[in-house]
């Protein structure tokens, strides 16, 4: 049981420190790449790592991901405007 609660732990360290690297940054490439991931076979890596950051960026930092979902989706759109 201990064992288990230290990894959740160092789980849950690693999700927090990516998650702010992937809100903090003015970039959107990082959360473009996650919003895909999302989209492959749920059997993947890819799409496991993902929705671990995800959920827990829904989790515990819903404002900044959706402001930072709002300016991808702005970003975008303006992007297929101009194609």
């Amino acid at each position: 049981p201990r064992q288990n609660f230290l990894g959740k732990m160092a789980k849950s360290s690693d999700l927090m420190f990516k998650a702010r690297a992937l809100l903090a940054t003015p970039s959107h490439e990082g959360l473009t790449i996650v919003i895909d991931q999302l989209f492959m076979h749920q059997e993947t890596d890819e799409y496991q790592t993902a929705r671990a950051l995800y959920d827990f960026c829904v989790a515990n930092l819903s404002n900044c991901l959706t402001l930072k979902l709002l300016k991808v989706y702005r970003f975008k759109e303006r992007q297929l405007r101009t194609l």
